[in-house]
């Protein structure tokens, strides 16, 4: 949205929710800025230094919930069954045509089980990571789980998402009591941060491997790995910078044993055509949420890391 249209929404907004509350109201910036987002109005002047303080410094946490199964059109309204039929169709169609088996992230704990049949990996995002739940789902699967650092870049929140996915636990799944025995293929993903400032900062350079792999190395965790997410805070979303990030990574692990021995692969944000579009546009090959990589320069960067490994 144009930033005039905004700021005139907002003063629309703002006086609806002013007649509603019968009294003044202080609006605050969004907390979102990159898709149009969340506004947040404080009841009091007061209330309202201390919630921009907060939002300054990076104190409260934005959490999302984006269920894919439930748009399967983004042009028509929710239907959770047709939504989990086209995944589950999108799944099958691309294991019959490549021989291939899937990965995806669990958004939602319990809906893995609609897909538990075509998986082969399964990753669990940055604002899930320090979720209880999804730390033990994930100790029950049979397949192995990345755990992504989160948007903070607290490496020990990753750390301790991944020990508690490789333990056993008793907890209650889907309305049963179950037992898991723990999970010794979670590992780590790496998907950069963004600090105080809001700004992205990478954590794929020689130093951070290094770090994560000290880190490993002093703690009794099964199956030291990480794979490296080259979109997302580690390329401030600057798509075009996937390709570099991978000849990067490789020249640490040619010059560190220990970084070659920890990085198993990369997680690059790819579709058909280049960059993305909105769902309104209708461009065949486009991604409708992150810019991605096209087919054409994926298939290169493939090659070339096979040349170089």
């Amino acid at each position: 949205m144009h930033k005039r249209l905004f700021l005139h929404w907002c003063a629309i907004q703002g006086t609806q929710l002013e007649e509603y509350c019968g009294t003044k109201i202080y609006p605050l910036h969004r907390l979102d800025r990159e898709v149009g987002g969340v506004m947040v109005y404080a009841k009091t002047q007061k209330a309202a230094a201390v919630l921009s303080r907060d939002i300054a410094e990076q104190k409260l946490q934005k959490e999302y919930i984006a269920l894919i199964h439930g748009t399967p059109d983004p042009h028509k309204g929710e239907d959770m069954l047709k939504g989990v039929v086209a995944i589950r169709s999108l799944h099958i169609r691309a294991m019959q045509e490549t021989g291939f088996t899937c990965a995806d992230e669990m958004l939602y704990p319990d809906d893995y089980r609609y897909l538990s049949d075509l998986l082969s990996y399964v990753t669990v995002g940055a604002r899930s990571v320090e979720n209880q739940e999804h730390r033990l789902t994930s100790s029950g699967l049979s397949v192995p789980v990345g755990m992504k650092n989160p948007t903070s870049g607290d490496i020990s929140v990753m750390m301790n998402s991944i020990t508690a996915a490789q333990h056993k636990h008793t907890f209650i799944y889907r309305g049963w009591e179950v037992n898991s025995e723990g999970n010794p293929l979670a590992h780590a993903i790496l998907r950069g941060y963004v600090n105080k400032h809001g700004q992205s900062m990478p954590n794929y350079h020689y130093e951070d491997l290094i770090n994560l792999a000290e880190i490993y190395d002093k703690s009794s965790l099964k199956n030291p790995a990480v794979i490296i997410d080259t979109n997302h805070a580690n390329s401030g979303k600057q798509y075009l910078e996937q390709p570099r990030i991978c000849k990067d990574v490789l020249h640490s692990a040619a010059h560190s044993p220990e970084i070659k021995s920890l990085l198993k692969g990369f997680m690059i944000e790819s579709y058909i055509e280049d960059g993305a579009c909105k769902p309104e546009e209708h461009i065949f090959g486009k991604s409708i949420t992150d810019p991605c990589l096209g087919w054409k320069k994926t298939e290169s960067l493939i090659f070339d890391i096979a040349d170089k490994l």
